[in-house]
């Protein structure tokens, strides 16, 4: 099959165990809706840098996004509208050289709206809300596929919605040895 299908271990038994939590021998089946073509359905995350009073609030500094077969659609740095305050590089890996060289946020979101044209466009994400209030997008919520949020993927005993990391899922199910490749 694809590349996709080759490299993740979501439909088979997890052969690895998250944190406090385990997932050895819960069986997860994550299925997109028939109906749906995979040439319909992206993944998108969104790395984001802190700005205004102490970095509180989020800016888009990378967008990327990847179709079902793993192919990259985009991956962009993108130059904050606003001055940044706090780099988050712990988490980004993105240095101010490469904020100030970036993509324009208005020229990102464009091409992004273009990329994304069409009906029954599946988004595929983790805790993929702020991903999209970063971006000024909405999406309906029956083409919203999100890991965080998916039940078979949450920390065993938790009540409410409490998701792994996406860190930990992808050393649970993806063949991913640094976190340079995510």
């Amino acid at each position: 099959g694809n590349r996709h299908s080759a490299r993740c271990a979501i439909c088979v038994e997890a052969a690895s165990s998250i944190g406090a939590g385990s997932l050895l021998g819960k069986r997860v089946q994550a299925s997109v809706r028939p109906w749906v073509p995979s040439s319909r359905v992206v993944a998108l995350d969104c790395e984001m840098v802190g700005v205004g009073r102490e970095g509180q609030t989020d800016a888009l500094a990378r967008l990327s996004v990847v179709d079902f077969d793993e192919s990259v659609l985009m991956d962009v740095i993108v130059r904050p509208t606003v001055p940044v305050t706090d780099l988050r590089q712990g988490f980004t890996g993105i240095t101010m050289e490469q904020l100030v060289g970036g993509t324009a946020f208005k020229s990102v979101r464009k091409k992004l709206l273009q990329l994304l044209a069409g009906d029954n466009v599946v988004h595929v994400g983790h805790s993929i809300e702020h991903d999209l209030a970063v971006l000024r997008m909405s999406h309906p919520k029956h083409l919203i596929r999100d890991t965080a949020h998916y039940e078979p993927l949450q920390k065993p005993g938790s009540r409410t919605y409490h998701s792994y990391k996406l860190r930990d899922l992808a050393d649970a199910f993806l063949v991913i040895t640094n976190r340079s490749s995510l």
